[in-house]
């Protein structure tokens, strides 16, 4: 028998008050009374037949603080409107007295083997609120996850809240060395009364001796006993109607009326740059409380922040790993864990090794069977990429097994339209010890193999498909793609299949804005390969590939790549192919201002996509196109290149892509002087850009309507659409955040020539720090503005204003930016935004 506790608990007239719980009741009713003036009361109970001053009384429910005396006479008066004016007696000029009669508790003997103290439970409070709603309105409730997730800690602490309202028992059993009901009804009868445990015989015996007692049993360890606990459950709930079961497994009991809440690991989820804002990390918390009380002297140091994030990640946010490592930190640091995690050394420490082997002892043949084999995925996973590792099951006995490791909590599941499932990286560790080196590599091609069709597949969809539906259909394979990805290319492992991989898997990295990531893939793809007789389209489509990747950043090196691409499409006769690199290729010389050549490039890639289904690349040689006659000034070429671009990105059904298009066709309309024109494609095209929920490039639609809103004249609109546009552009960071900036300066010169300038000069200087060029739209603007800073300030002035700006960091360019629309508000005059959208395409 552990350590008994008994709830402090008063009656007074129809009242029941429960000190622990701060809690007052009239029969089952709970009176609304504020904590704080339930503590008063309780203080002054617990000193009746005395005056108890107001200094003391302040101590007692406010220890530590400095309250004014009116928060006394405030509860006080609380007190006396719930439960009557008599129930406390002022005493002139010293203080209060409890005024009530106190009876005698009608409460039974409240009983608990629970530890008096238990640590605080970080990161569960969501859980804790779950569960407890769960035990008001259901009998049998299981909390059920993989083993070291903290089930037992969650139960206990729930169980001690429970011991609050101070009518029901709480008894901790753990019941997995138990052999049936009966031994479990032994083990509740010697924690309720040491000793009777021997004279119990039966479940039944027990039953009819707690008769209408108000119990909360919880049973701990369930998972070797499923069938003995689920029958003690049925005859204790069936034979005492006050009684409850909180059960802790790594499977559900299933047993009738039960309802289960499964318990992720904590959260490793959000940033910090700081260890303060560590610690609002639910998994990072618990590792330096570890640490913290292994070692007093221990301190979190900013720089190791990441390195924290990081490990707790390894760790899988499990509590018990965690625990472990977090003991060990004091003495090993972040770094020497940080290599032993990776080598699977810690993850193997008793408690959790334990845990992953009592796991693995209660799967069936076809659970062990399955299992390894998921080990392949660094990721989530769908049921048929599982299909595709677990080629040597049957369909019936995989979809049994996947069931079956979801019930046993080794596999999470991620709910949503169609379910997919992930393993934790320590299970994904112990699962992969299960393979041997031949098994490993053979269900590590097949998962590559299987991610080489599907992005295959969706490679050859995109042509035709909404980017961001077909991103977020993808996003959710990243990880498995990128483990994929590197056994593909790793020694021993596959090059050709890494070159599949990373040409096909480009347009994901681009749409996700993964970049440099994308690079990496391509670029050890094409490492990995050298040498070998690699297929000349593969291999030219991750040159194709490396080039749009490239174009923005270094165009010089994404001429060259788009050059390879074109000789190795021609080597594998790929007329089709040879055109989609001369897109890129045009594009590029269009965007270096090479005008002539790229003009040659766009029109021999034309007549090479003529017969083309190629959608997307169809439109982006139609917009190449446009963008040389916009700046050779042949603006009737540019409206038809555009018009077939629009003709062609309206059969993707993509309403981004069409609404760039639109957005193409206003800034021509601009640069001809045709801003009415402007405005109402530009409407149409932000207004489609809406309904795509695309942020990003909402912002950069936004940021040209307001540019020609302001040309217009429409400063009003102008001004609405800059301040919706800000925020949006902000996060962006780009080119496009400082075009934004120039035109909100010259909304607002005449209001603030001085911050004006500031804002000039810190865009000069970015064009300057990037060698950027501005493009004909934007240099409208910027001329139109240091033409009024001119006649605002003085030369002098504009020079030291500008370079004051000059200095500023994004953040402060942009609180600048949002200090300047605030400063004045322009008349509502003349036709403001949002107007009605009028479509002129």
């Amino acid at each position: 028998m552990g350590e008994e506790n008994c709830t402090r608990e008063y009656r007074v007239g129809d009242f029941r008050i429960v000190a622990d719980r701060a809690q007052v009741f009239r029969g089952d009713e709970r009176v609304r009374l504020p904590p704080k003036a339930v503590k008063l009361l309780v203080a002054l109970i617990e000193r009746r037949g005395r005056v108890v001053p107001k200094g003391d009384l302040i101590s007692l429910v406010w220890p530590g603080l400095f309250v004014e005396e009116g928060n006394v006479k405030y509860q006080i008066s609380a007190i006396r409107q719930q439960l009557g004016h008599n129930m406390i007696e002022t005493v002139g000029k010293i203080g209060y007295q409890f005024g009530g009669v106190l009876g005698r508790s009608a409460a039974p003997a409240v009983r608990t083997n629970l530890p008096g103290q238990l640590p605080e439970l970080v990161g569960r409070a969501v859980d804790l609120e779950l569960l407890e709603d769960l035990l008001e309105k259901h009998r049998l409730v299981t909390i059920h996850g993989t083993g070291g997730v903290g089930k037992t800690s969650l139960a206990r602490c729930v169980g001690r809240r429970m011991l609050g309202r101070g009518d029901t028992s709480v008894l901790f059993l753990d019941v997995a060395a138990t052999i049936n009901a009966d031994a479990i009804a032994a083990r509740l009868a010697a924690a309720i009364e040491p000793g009777a445990g021997r004279s119990v015989g039966s479940t039944a015996e027990l039953v009819a001796a707690i008769g209408g007692d108000q119990m909360l049993v919880i049973l701990d360890g369930c998972e070797n006993v499923l069938a003995a606990a689920a029958e003690f459950a049925r005859a204790l709930l069936e034979g005492c109607p006050k009684a409850r079961i909180l059960a802790t497994s790594r499977i559900p009991l299933h047993a009738s009326g039960e309802r289960t809440l499964p318990i992720d690991p904590l959260s490793v989820a959000g940033s910090a740059a700081t260890a303060e804002d560590a610690r609002r990390i639910p998994a990072v918390a618990l590792m330096l409380d570890c640490a913290e009380a292994a070692d007093a002297r221990f301190v979190l140091d900013d720089l190791d922040v990441p390195k924290a994030i990081r490990l707790c990640r390894q760790l899988d946010g499990l509590p018990l790993a965690i625990e472990l490592v977090g003991r060990r930190l004091p003495v090993l640091g972040f770094d020497v864990l940080g290599e032993q995690l990776a080598e699977f050394s810690l993850q193997c420490a008793d408690p959790l090794r334990n845990a992953l082997d009592v796991s693995w002892a209660l799967l069936t043949p076809r659970g062990q069977a399955v299992l390894p084999r998921l080990s392949a995925f660094a990721g989530s996973f769908d049921m048929q990429a599982a299909a595709a590792v677990g080629d040597t099951v049957s369909r019936e006995d995989l979809l049994g097994a996947v069931t079956e490791l979801a019930d046993h909590s080794l596999l999470a599941v991620e709910r949503g339209r169609m379910p997919r499932y992930r393993l934790l990286d320590t299970t994904r560790a112990f699962a992969r010890a299960r393979l041997g080196t031949a098994a490993e590599r053979e269900v590590q091609a097949l998962a590559a193999r299987h991610y080489a069709r599907r992005m295959t597949t969706a490679d050859e969809a995109w042509e035709l498909k909404p980017e961001t539906e077909w991103r977020e259909a993808l996003e959710p394979d990243l990880d498995s793609l990128r483990g994929a990805l590197a056994w593909a290319v790793a020694p021993g492992g596959d090059p050709a299949l890494g070159l599949a991989l990373a040409g096909r898997s480009v347009q994901l990295w681009y749409t996700a804005q993964l970049f440099g990531e994308g690079r990496h893939w391509l670029e050890t793809a094409l490492a990995a390969a050298k040498g070998s007789a690699a297929d000349p389209a593969a291999e030219a489509r991750v040159w194709r590939a490396l080039g749009a990747l490239l174009m923005m950043s270094d165009p010089v090196e994404a001429g060259r790549a788009y050059g390879r691409a074109s000789r190795l499409y021609r080597l594998a006769k790929n007329p089709e192919g040879v055109g989609s690199a001369l897109v890129g290729q045009g594009v590029t010389e269009a965007l270096g201002n090479d005008l002539d050549r790229a003009e040659a490039t766009l029109l021999r890639a034309r007549k090479l996509l003529a017969p083309s289904r190629m959608a997307k690349v169809v439109s982006s040689c139609e917009a190449g196109l446009a963008l040389v006659y916009g700046n050779l000034g042949r603006t009737d070429d540019a409206y038809q290149c555009l018009e077939a671009a629009l003709e062609a990105r309206r059969r993707t059904g993509d309403p981004t892509l069409i609404a760039m298009t639109e957005a193409n066709l206003a800034e021509l309309a601009f640069m001809s002087g045709e801003v009415a024109a402007a405005v109402a494609r530009s409407e149409s095209a932000v207004e489609r850009l809406r309904t795509a929920r695309s942020p990003r490039y909402l912002a950069w639609g936004l940021t040209s309507l307001a540019t020609y809103l302001e040309a217009s004249g429409d400063r009003r609109g102008a001004w609405d659409v800059a301040s919706e546009a800000l925020p949006l552009a902000t996060s962006r960071g780009d080119e496009i955040f400082a075009i934004l900036l120039e035109v909100i300066a010259l909304l607002q010169v005449d209001v603030d020539p001085v911050l004006a300038a500031k804002l000039l000069g810190w865009t000069d200087a970015g064009a300057v720090r990037k060698a950027r060029q501005r493009q004909p739209t934007e240099m409208k603007t910027y001329v139109r503005l240091r033409t009024r800073l001119s006649s605002a300030l003085s030369a002098v002035r504009l020079k030291d204003a500008m370079a004051d700006g000059a200095w500023w960091s994004d953040e402060q360019a942009a609180d600048a930016a949002a200090a300047l629309l605030r400063a004045e508000e322009p008349d509502d005059v003349g036709a403001a935004y949002p107007r009605s959208l009028v479509s002129a395409v």
